[in-house]
């Protein structure tokens, strides 16, 4: 994730909530300026489930209604999250499908806080009723992102595939904010709604929500059948532009975090940006080494609903092992395959553009999409609006 907030005024809010981990000190990160996770204490996203009450154009884990008996049991998922709770990971997200639909989910978190683990939960926000936020907000939920792709309802239930899931979902975003939750709206931007961005923003400003969070399509799962609506280079600068302006606008000491998610490009074009207007950016370099980058194989791991672990949670066809059969902490820390190895220095292997590029330590660039558009999973990542200088 690259934090605009951050890159243009050093503040943060969520993220610096998300930040403080309470772990014993032998399992802090070395460096923690930002990064909340490390190769070997990763932040952990697990898909509870399968099932999901929509049906999403873009979802990376093609959520069904999957039985429930090839989901982790609840013995085996407590197994799990004491495992990486052992390891010092420093927080958990539920994810699914949707996570609320499943059975046990109560029963999970409250183990999970009972373990000392930090939960993050993300959702479509459509089960989130009043009784609902209260439980998350008594149980400490670290936050809650909630899904909202587009501020008219036509849009976002054109996309989420299911009529009446807009109000639902704001519903859900409320409920949270009123209780304390800490909460953030999500946007997938697609040629559909980019559009959209500034009237829900305004809309996310007026509500008084914390977070402002812009992911784009990524090739996994039902999201590489809609590639074609995949931003040009001109509509993501438009979008660069509109939230760089916006964070602007908002100040040195924002309330609100605005930050782009599978786009580590983003952290060039900030300093490129801020070098124009004549800031030193050697800080803010450093900054992007630590929060940057692609951390697929490395700061971010996987588990889906059948316990199969992954190198991030778009990385769907490739498993390490299973946490039925081995614990995590052993499968990701002990593993030795290749392509892991490599993706833990993936700044020694990149080419292409990526290989030339004078920040490819800092970002890596996103390897899927380099992998689907090239064939190559250490190409060029297509997305990226940063031109290297040319050297003789």
């Amino acid at each position: 994730m690259i934090i605009f907030s951050k890159f243009v005024c050093n503040s943060g809010t969520v993220s610096e909530a998300l930040r403080s981990v309470n772990v014993p000190s032998h399992l802090q990160p070395r460096n923690d300026l930002l990064r909340f996770s490390t190769n070997y204490r990763p932040l952990v996203v697990w898909n509870l489930t399968k099932k999901c009450n929509l049906k999403c154009q873009h979802c990376y884990i093609e959520a069904d209604n999957t039985r429930e008996d090839e989901e982790l049991s609840t013995d085996q998922a407590k197994s799990f999250l004491k495992d990486i709770s052992a390891m010092g990971v420093p927080i958990v997200l539920f994810s699914g499908g949707e996570p609320l639909i499943r059975l046990d989910f109560k029963e999970l978190v409250i183990y999970t806080r009972s373990i000392g683990l930090r939960v993050g939960i993300s959702t479509n926000g459509t089960l989130i009723d009043q009784k609902m936020a209260e439980f998350l907000a008594n149980q400490q939920i670290s936050y809650v992102g909630i899904s909202l792709d587009a501020a008219s309802p036509e849009v976002h239930e054109k996309f989420r595939g299911v009529k009446g899931s807009y109000q639902r979902a704001l519903d859900g975003l409320l409920n949270c904010k009123n209780v304390g939750l800490k909460t953030g709206v999500r946007i997938t931007v697609t040629k559909d709604n980019y559009k959209e961005l500034p009237i829900l923003y305004k809309q996310v400003r007026k509500l008084e929500i914390p977070r402002f969070c812009v992911y784009y399509l990524v090739p996994s799962g039902r999201g590489e059948n809609i590639m074609n609506l995949d931003l040009n280079p001109e509509q993501r600068e438009e979008v660069f532009n509109f939230l760089y302006s916006t964070t602007l606008k908002e100040g040195p000491q924002p309330d609100i975090e605005i930050l782009t998610t599978d786009s580590p490009q983003d952290g060039a074009l900030l300093i490129e940006k801020l070098k124009e207007s004549g800031r030193s950016t050697e800080e803010l370099q450093k900054l992007f080494e630590i929060s940057g980058g692609c951390s697929a194989g490395e700061k971010i791991a996987n588990v889906d609903h059948l316990g199969d672990v992954h190198l991030c949670q778009f990385w769907t066809d490739m498993s390490l092992g299973n946490v039925k059969k081995q614990p995590f902490s052993k499968i990701w820390n002990d593993s030795n395959d290749p392509l892991v190895l490599q993706l833990r220095e993936k700044e020694k292997h990149l080419n292409g553009k990526c290989g030339v590029c004078d920040y490819k330590s800092m970002c890596k660039g996103c390897r899927l999409r380099a992998r689907y558009h090239h064939g190559d999973i250490f190409g060029t990542d297509p997305s990226c609006l940063y031109s290297p200088p040319i050297t003789t």
